[in-house]
């Protein structure tokens, strides 16, 4: 760990698919809303854009679904409905992505800092974080797009506003990502990236520095993209 912190002062992790479990309920969440308006059946493209929801706002999924499946709620309406339906999933069946936990315990244990950096609403970051208790691993340093001015991934706002906060240079922080808009985040805001493998981004993690499969290779990669 000594040869890692001497390159890295501090490691950023996205929320949804990264630290927690809650891809699957998003997509799920998109799928039921449309099925209650009687869409059912998607073309190849439709299918590839509701694969590519992973790691946007409710908001920009909300613009996404009424523009492509014409539908005449508002952005706001639907960008409810799909946080509402997708919270019920958090209250009964949310839990960590295999390993977070004792990575993180051990990165702080070296001194290492943490920041959270997501897509996520306030709103719903403060309630997934309080259920979670994610204050244990991040303090203070959990921030969503709006803290940065509701700039979105792939945006790197909300990766440079956590670095700031963090009080660590960019280049000096390392992002643990699942989706393709919050690697290219990561890497325009001049930093290392790591994906974790999931369902959705079999064709995205390449655009990383590295992939891994769960958090026990997570070490191995660091020191491989170091170079150390």
């Amino acid at each position: 760990m000594k040869s890692i912190k001497e390159k890295i002062k501090a490691i950023i992790f996205d929320m949804d698919g990264t630290v927690l479990k809650t891809e699957e309920f998003w997509q799920e969440a998109v799928l039921e809303l449309l099925k209650e308006r009687n869409i059912i059946f998607f073309t190849e493209v439709q299918k590839n854009m509701l694969k590519a929801f992973s790691g946007i706002s409710s908001i920009v999924a909300a613009q996404k679904l009424k523009d492509e499946f014409q539908l005449s709620e508002s952005i706001k309406v639907l960008a409810d409905e799909l946080r509402e339906r997708a919270e019920r999933r958090y209250l009964v069946a949310i839990e960590f992505v295999a390993g977070f936990e004792e990575f993180a315990y051990e990165l702080k244990k070296n001194g290492i800092r943490l920041g959270l950096a997501t897509n996520a609403d306030i709103e719903g970051l403060g309630r997934l974080a309080k259920q979670m208790n994610l204050s244990r691993f991040f303090g203070d340093n959990m921030f969503s797009m709006v803290h940065a001015g509701n700039r979105p991934k792939p945006d790197p706002a909300v990766f440079l506003h956590t670095a700031l906060a963090l009080g660590i240079k960019p280049e000096e922080c390392l992002v643990f990502e699942d989706s393709i808009f919050g690697i290219q985040a990561a890497r325009a805001a001049n930093m290392k990236v790591i994906a974790i493998k999931t369902l959705f981004n079999e064709d995205d993690r390449g655009h990383a520095h590295h992939a891994i499969e769960h958090y026990g290779e997570a070490l191995s990669a660091i020191k491989k993209i170091l170079e150390i």
